[in-house]
C-alpha cells in the first residue's frame, strides 16, 4: 500500500488495504495497522472505523486506546469520542499516574487544555492513594508536577494553581533532589 500511495496509484493501494482487511484474522493488531495505514493515507472515516472496531473488540491497550484519542482529537467529527474513550479509562482504572499525564497530554496536544486538565485531577484523586489509605508520593508527585506544567503553560489567570500544583508537588517529592529542583523552579 505504501509503494502505491508513493506512487499516486490511490485506486491499488486501497485494494490493497480492502483484501487485508477482508483477510480471515480478527486480531486486534490487524485493526490497529489498517486504522493507523488509512489515517496516514487520509482515509479518515475507514480509520475511524477501525479504530473502533480494536476499541469495541474489548482487546485495546490503554496506549492503543490514548491513540485513539488523539485520532478522534484531530478531526472535528471524531471529536466527541475523545471524551468517550477517556472516561471509560478512567472509569475502568487502567491508568498509574504516568497514564493519566499522558492522557492529559493528549488532549493538550489538540488545544483542549481545561480537559487535560480535568484529566489530571481524576488522576489525583485515582492514584493519590494506596488500596490501604496511604498516600502514594510518588503519584501524587508526577500529577502535580504535571498539572503545574500545564496551568503554567494556560498563562496569566492560571500562575497561582501552577505554584500552588507546584507545592503540592513537592509536599509529595520522594527525595530531596526533586524538592530542590522545585524550590528552583518556584
Amino acid at each position: 500500500a505504501e509503494l502505491h500511495v508513493r506512487g499516486n496509484r490511490t485506486a491499488e493501494a486501497e485494494k490493497v488495504l480492502a483484501d487485508l482487511e477482508g483477510s480471515r484474522g480478527e486480531l486486534p493488531e490487524k485493526f490497529l495497522v489498517l486504522a493507523r495505514a488509512y489515517a496516514r493515507y487520509g482515509m479518515d472515516k475507514r480509520a475511524y472505523l477501525l479504530y473502533r472496531k480494536l476499541m469495541d473488540g474489548g482487546q485495546a491497550t490503554a496506549d492503543q486506546r490514548l491513540e485513539f484519542c488523539g485520532f478522534c482529537l484531530g478531526h472535528e467529527e471524531f471529536s466527541p469520542e475523545a471524551g468517550v474513550q477517556a472516561e471509560k479509562l478512567c472509569k475502568e482504572g487502567l491508568l498509574d499516574a504516568g497514564g493519566y499525564v499522558r492522557l492529559s497530554k493528549v488532549f493538550g496536544q489538540h488545544g483542549k487544555n481545561d480537559m487535560g486538565l480535568s484529566m489530571l485531577v481524576r488522576g489525583l484523586a485515582a492514584c493519590g492513594k494506596r488500596a490501604d489509605g496511604t498516600e502514594n508520593k510518588e503519584g501524587a508527585f508526577t500529577l502535580n508536577m504535571a498539572m503545574s506544567d500545564l496551568e503554567q503553560r494556560m498563562g496569566a489567570g492560571h500562575h497561582a494553581q501552577a505554584i500552588g500544583s507546584a507545592l503540592k508537588a513537592m509536599l509529595a517529592a520522594p527525595d530531596l533532589h526533586f524538592k530542590r529542583s522545585l524550590n528552583d523552579r518556584l
